[in-house]
């Protein structure tokens, strides 16, 4: 497993990835093809962020709640972005430290992140196929073997979550 290689590092790791082979069986000619990020995806970046790496938020996001049609929003955000940072709107930032304690409240929730390792990447050979393999875990907790996915949904009904998660 690999420690701090950061995201950017991991995209182009030259191996298979499950939202490859997802975007395979759905269409293999966008397989390789980036999907442009969404609002979901970036309101579920800033969570995943507040939830796994609270240390990160202030380094990787700036609240700026000018209108984004402005040429103020447009000067911030060019600055922001040659800087690596993401602008996100107060609310957004409100709702992401939000969720992040009500997760942390739970106490077996709170024993088990508090300890766990954060961003590791595996890298293998698939035995049947021998496809070059590689995966992203948010989080480890390796003294009980357990692989923590942080997923965000709008929907929290049980069959909607489970096809969100698909």
């Amino acid at each position: 497993m690999f420690k701090n290689l950061s995201f950017e590092e991991y995209l182009v790791i030259p191996a298979a990835s499950a939202s490859q082979l997802k975007w395979m069986r759905r269409c293999p000619a966008k397989a390789k093809m980036l999907q442009d990020e969404t609002p979901s995806m970036r309101r579920g970046t800033l969570m995943h962020c507040a939830i796994l790496e609270p240390s990160e938020l202030e380094t990787r996001y700036r609240v700026n709640d000018d209108n984004r049609n402005s040429n103020a929003f447009k000067t911030a955000k060019a600055e922001a972005e040659a800087g690596g940072i993401t602008l996100v709107k107060s609310a957004e930032m409100n709702q992401a430290l939000m969720v992040r304690d009500r997760v942390y409240a739970v106490s077996d929730i709170n024993r088990l992140l508090s300890v766990a390792q954060v961003e590791l990447t595996k890298l293998w050979d698939d035995a049947e196929t021998g496809l070059e393999c590689k995966a992203r875990f948010d989080a480890y907790q390796p003294s009980i073997k357990v692989i923590i996915d942080v997923k965000t949904t709008t929907d929290a009904d049980e069959t909607a979550f489970a096809r969100a998660c698909e």
